[in-house]
């Protein structure tokens, strides 16, 4: 027995400010003395000028899906989204989804997100095919039968990171946002919304009850009704570990949700391929051991999603539900040295799957976690302003693809083909993290070898703790071309700017104000700072003023992040 804490809270009340109510013993209070608060952020000196470069407020009018998703199949112009899924190449504006002929948006349709513990890109030969075999035949099948993402990056490295990034599009930057002083934030999350529009909503997870804080976390995000190791009632499928196989627990989950009256959605965390990496007795070598621990339990718990959608396939509910498959994080540690990098460490499927709703294809442009729930209230039509850090796929054309996530002291920004990084100072690097994927040539150092790249470099191949976060820009003056960045060499840039983000965020290392740009985000903006000195400075980059808006962008987003959290600012009534 031991004191709960934050993450366990969350069960116990119905509003999320009551778990200061419930943490009020003197372990409690001991146990935060000296925990670093956030510091605000000015790098924007008005509001006005920060909303104009990003905002996490979205509304959309209503039908403005409906002008953009056609249905007649058409191959997608700008190259971002096609069946055969070539590289990115123009800038305008491309819906991410096709609907099957016939098919409309708007109506309330069940949602069904199956959270698939640790299932790394590197370990789908869909997505790596240097992969000796594959290890994933039913998640292959699935890929080429809807919409596939091949250039998706969780916004966490812990399982609990996870849900809040895909029921609220809330990132978890800095440290995990479960346990973070403004986890009693009121948060406006999908299945919140959802329940407004009559939806039944339910999350799902093998595991004792509230292992590792889930229960309490998806209760935060909105959740009222959980499904565990307890609902499920036969401990005689236990793994002895973590709690039911995913064999067995899944056709259970798909059995529980026939139950529930539409429409609902159903969040279903499995949890097999977590470490010990054990497997049933009568597996063991039955599937390919792969070449890691992880990689030899993989094909099991995609035989145990080929069982789930066997048995859902058979439900009246199956044909008018939308399907999203992502996991909840991707490896700590890859296997191969690309996957090693603190941005290819992030790399993940992600994958939208309707049939007769969503035609197949391959979305090559950034995808993360948080622009699942603005991509699936975008196909339910929803026309309510809401919160979130990601961008629906299908609606937001003013904001570019991006990624953005957070490692040990770094904030990682992925748009178009480059990367940006910064530490607790400064901008430190910038590559082209595709075609340079161990992350090598870091382009704001003088020369190829120079000190800062070699510094930059180690840090980026993971001898040092980092993390990877990629964001995109806006169209008030921050937008970034695709084209631009996807041209020859030099044209496309990647920096790393998580250094006044990081350091600026913690009183740990809080950053000076020095770093802050001026209003608007633009490149003009951000002439005074020190972060352009550095962009200008250096002799590899060609498109100055691109990677200058990227930077600004970047801060936008840390600090729409910190002082919201610190304000409690997290709906869209503030």
């Amino acid at each position: 027995m031991r004191p709960i804490t934050l993450s366990n809270a969350g069960d116990f009340v119905q509003v999320a400010i009551h778990t200061q109510a419930v943490l009020n013993t003197p372990f409690s209070i001991i146990r935060t003395i000296g925990k670093a608060k956030f510091t605000k952020q000015n790098f924007y000196p008005t509001e006005a000028a920060l909303e104009q470069v990003f905002t996490p407020i979205k509304n959309f009018p209503d039908g403005a899906i409906a002008q953009t998703l056609q249905a007649n199949g058409t191959t997608a112009q700008a190259g971002i989204r096609t069946k055969e899924g070539p590289a990115l190449q123009d800038s305008h504006f491309v819906p991410a989804l096709q609907l099957e002929e016939g098919a409309t948006v708007g109506s309330k349709r069940n949602i069904v997100i199956l959270i698939v513990e640790s299932f790394a890109a590197e370990n789908m030969s869909f997505l790596n095919p240097e992969l000796p075999e594959s290890l994933t035949p039913f998640l292959d099948s699935l890929s080429r039968e809807g919409l596939l993402c091949t250039n998706a990056f969780a916004n966490g490295r812990k399982s609990i990171d996870a849900v809040p990034s895909i029921l609220a599009s809330m990132p978890s930057l800095i440290t995990s946002f479960a346990v973070t002083p403004y986890a009693t934030n009121d948060l406006n999350g999908l299945p919140d919304i959802l329940k407004e529009m009559g939806y039944y909503c339910a999350f799902l997870h093998g595991a004792p009850n509230n292992s590792m804080g889930i229960r309490a976390v998806s209760h935060l995000c909105g959740v009222d009704n959980y499904y565990g190791k307890t609902e499920f009632g036969d401990d005689s499928k236990f793994d002895g570990a973590w709690g039911i196989w995913d064999e067995y627990f899944l056709p259970f989950a798909a059995n529980t949700i026939g139950t529930f009256k539409e429409p609902f959605c159903a969040s279903i965390f499995t949890l097999s391929s977590h470490h010990p990496f054990k497997l049933p007795k009568e597996y063991e070598g039955v599937f390919p051991q792969g070449e890691t621990d992880l990689q030899r339990v993989t094909p099991y718990t995609d035989m145990s999603l080929r069982k789930f959608f066997e048995q859902a396939r058979k439900s009246d509910w199956y044909k008018n539900t939308i399907f999203v498959i992502t996991p909840d994080h991707s490896t700590l540690t890859g296997h191969a040295p690309k996957y090693k990098t603190p941005i290819w460490s992030t790399s993940i499927p992600i994958i939208f799957y309707a049939p007769g709703f969503i035609k197949p294809g391959r979305y090559n442009a950034p995808v993360q976690q948080l622009d699942i729930m603005p991509t699936l209230l975008g196909l339910l039509n929803y026309n309510k302003p809401y919160f979130a850090f990601g961008r629906d796929l299908n609606r937001d054309s003013t904001l570019q693809p991006f990624v953005i996530n957070y490692g040990t002291n770094q904030f990682q920004l992925i748009q178009g083909d480059t990367l940006l990084v910064r530490d607790n100072k400064s901008l430190v690097a910038a590559y082209y993290y595709k075609t340079d994927s161990l992350l090598l040539n870091n382009l704001l150092a003088p020369a190829a070898g120079a000190a800062g790249s070699t510094q930059v470099s180690t840090a980026a191949s993971g001898s040092t703790a980092g993390s990877s976060l990629a964001a995109g820009t806006s169209a008030a003056g921050s937008a970034v071309s695709s084209a631009s960045a996807s041209a020859a060499a030099g044209r496309s840039t990647a920096v790393s700017s998580a250094s006044a983000g990081a350091a600026a965020v913690s009183k740990a290392g809080s950053a000076s104000a020095g770093s802050s740009a001026s209003a608007g985000g633009s490149a003009a903006g951000a002439n005074t700072d020190s972060d352009y000195a550095i962009i200008y400075n250096a002799p590899q980059i060609q498109d100055k003023e691109l990677l200058a808006k990227q930077n600004a962008f970047f801060k936008a987003i840390i600090q729409q992040y910190v002082n919201r959290m610190i304000d409690n600012r997290l709906t869209p009534d503030n």
